[in-house]
């Protein structure tokens, strides 16, 4: 379905928008993709110092659950859009501290909804997210994440941090499996928008 699809056109948030299947068939997807990324993060980052992760396009908690089941003592609240939320939530009920919070995170209203349900926010993550945008969204969801912990920090007196996860291509572009990757994601994200970038790039962002 999602080949025939990609025939008329039109790019994966295009088909998501109309039809919901493709939408919880890719999530679960790329679930099985990330989840040993997600284990080897926890393996080597030490979240102890944290109280509340707010995972940004969260799609079916799988980082918020991998977190909070090391460290309990954090309260996670994923959020995306509210199809995935709605499946996420009834599909894993188990953590009465992983909250799904449904919304579009570039809508301009959104970081005012979350500081006003969510309190003393320290800890943002983007699990494979900024690689489906162009550079000016990219900036975009950064300047809210930047102002969302900047009041955050403000009202809590502590400090806050931005994980961003993402598959980066080397500083040579040689490796062919990650060069091989961000071309599928400009095919598939549309118009050329989404692409991989080198570390030095995301540092500048």
């Amino acid at each position: 379905r999602l080949e025939e699809d990609c025939n008329e056109q039109l790019c994966l948030w295009s088909i998501f928008e109309q039809k919901h299947d493709p939408m919880i068939y890719f999530a679960r997807t790329m679930s099985s993709f990330t989840r040993c990324t997600i284990n080897e993060l926890c393996n080597h980052v030490d979240f102890s110092s944290y109280s509340t992760l707010l995972d940004i396009g969260g799609s079916l908690g799988d980082l918020s659950r991998t977190i909070i089941k090391r460290y309990p003592h954090i309260n996670a609240f994923s959020f995306d859009l509210p199809e995935l939320t709605c499946y996420a939530s009834s599909e894993n009920n188990d953590h009465s501290n992983i909250h799904y919070v449904a919304g579009d995170f570039f809508e301009e209203e959104w970081p005012n909804k979350i500081i006003e349900n969510i309190k003393n926010i320290d800890l943002v993550s983007l699990k494979f997210i900024l690689h489906d945008w162009s550079y000016d969204r990219r900036e975009v969801l950064i300047e809210k994440i930047y102002k969302l912990l900047k009041t955050k920090i403000q009202l809590s007196s502590g400090n806050g941090t931005l994980l961003v996860i993402e598959k980066m291509i080397d500083k040579d572009r040689q490796n062919i499996t990650t060069l091989s990757t961000s071309v599928s994601m400009a095919v598939e994200c549309g118009d050329g928008i989404g692409y991989d970038t080198t570390q030095n790039e995301y540092e500048q962002l």
